[in-house]
């Protein structure tokens, strides 16, 4: 039996399995978990516990779990929670070296056998 999208989003937030029937929307598993003692402050607090110990959250599911799902929802469906709850994604900017090592120049100069001898 496949987990609905509803199951597998309520697991990525929280890291327990709950029987959830199919939600139409993020705000309905967010409701279903409060019911379940799942707050949304609650999940907001371990998901910053969890990155702050260097712990992946949302918590990560099964691929075959979720294998008849559009990624594009899947997705859609995690972004949403974390609005909801408020836990933006740190950005990561490029790194602050400005300064190619000796290997990266020498992978810039490579180019394929073709380039530039077509047409």
């Amino acid at each position: 039996m496949t987990a609905t999208i509803s199951s597998l989003l309520a697991y990525a937030l929280t890291g327990q399995e709950f029987a959830l029937e199919s939600c139409p929307d993020v705000d309905c598993v967010l409701a279903e978990l409060e019911d379940r003692g799942w707050s949304q402050a609650a999940i907001a607090d371990q998901a910053r516990q969890a990155w702050s110990t260097g712990q992946t959250w949302p918590y990560p599911i099964d691929t075959d779990q979720f294998a008849t799902l559009s990624a594009a929802r899947w997705y859609a469906w995690l972004i949403q929670a974390r609005d909801r709850l408020d836990l933006a994604v740190e950005h990561r900017g490029p790194s602050h070296r400005t300064t190619l090592t000796d290997a990266e120049r020498r992978l810039l100069a490579e180019v394929p056998p073709h380039h530039g001898s077509v047409g």
